[in-house]
């Protein structure tokens, strides 16, 4: 009976000793910003991994609830030009249409991201067999991408 007071007494100081008292509330907030950060990274690692095996319905699933998850965050717009991919490589283009369209809108004309979705509409207007929009489109253009996008057009008509 005495030892099992003994191990009463000492689980008890153990359980009161042992647990972390927060002193306030920023203390709190900044533990827990460290361990959302990784939540938030595990996640973006997981959707890319998803997308790169080509499980692209699962991806999407994933960039979605980032998009809920994290707000108005800094790679919002390449977030939403992995669900255009997405939806393209899943054979659904005008959802990849729609998606590309809203990166267009996020970002400015001379961002990177701004251009691979004109470029990504381009080839899916190609693969559409809209040959006459995609001449009219690229008819005084210097772009590399736009003349071989031109190029391929002529080939098909």
């Amino acid at each position: 009976m005495r030892i099992k007071n003994i191990l009463l007494i000492g689980l008890l100081i153990a359980t009161l000793t042992g647990q972390e008292q927060y002193r306030s509330i920023q203390h709190a907030q900044e533990d827990w910003q460290d361990y959302t950060k990784f939540q938030k990274h595990e996640l973006l690692s997981f959707s890319d991994f998803l997308f790169e095996e080509g499980f692209y319905e699962r991806a999407l699933l994933s960039l979605f609830q980032y998009l809920y998850r994290y707000p108005n965050d800094s790679l919002e717009t390449v977030v939403y030009y992995y669900i255009a991919q997405s939806y393209e490589f899943s054979e659904n283009p005008d959802l990849a249409n729609l998606y590309y369209n809203r990166v267009q809108e996020m970002s400015d004309s001379t961002d990177m991201v701004f251009r691979a979705a004109e470029y990504r509409k381009m080839y899916l207007l190609l693969e559409a067999g809209e040959y006459d929009q995609i001449l009219e489109k690229t008819e005084l253009s210097e772009d590399p991408y736009y003349l071989t996008f031109r190029g391929y057009a002529f080939f098909h008509k």
